[in-house]
């Protein structure tokens, strides 16, 4: 299954996407990480609906990724302390969900 990494997010695709497919998922992705709306229209029989889903499942797998990795993090004794590991794959994270247009 190809996967394509959009604005931080890895999506998992079924099939070879084509460019307006990505465009239409990096729209949604910002929508979600930037917490907006948006309208997007795209003709009949373009993949709206696998786009849509691929994409919101993708950034919702991050989201769970990120609420899982602080909870580890934050019961880590303070005796331990917080590696440097865990803080740039928490702010990998972060990005991620986030607004991120560098990654």
């Amino acid at each position: 299954m190809p996967e394509y990494e959009i604005r931080g997010i890895t999506v998992r695709f079924p099939y070879v996407a084509y460019e307006p497919q990505l465009k239409f998922m990096e729209t949604v992705i910002a929508s979600l990480q930037d917490s907006q709306n948006s309208m997007v229209e795209s003709p009949t029989g373009t993949g709206k609906t696998l786009c849509l889903l691929c994409a919101v499942l993708a950034w919702r797998e991050c989201l769970i990724a990120r609420k899982q990795m602080y909870g580890l993090i934050r019961n880590t004794p303070n005796s331990i302390g917080k590696s440097t590991f865990q803080n740039n794959l928490l702010k990998k994270l972060d990005s991620a969900v986030t607004n991120n247009t560098n990654e």
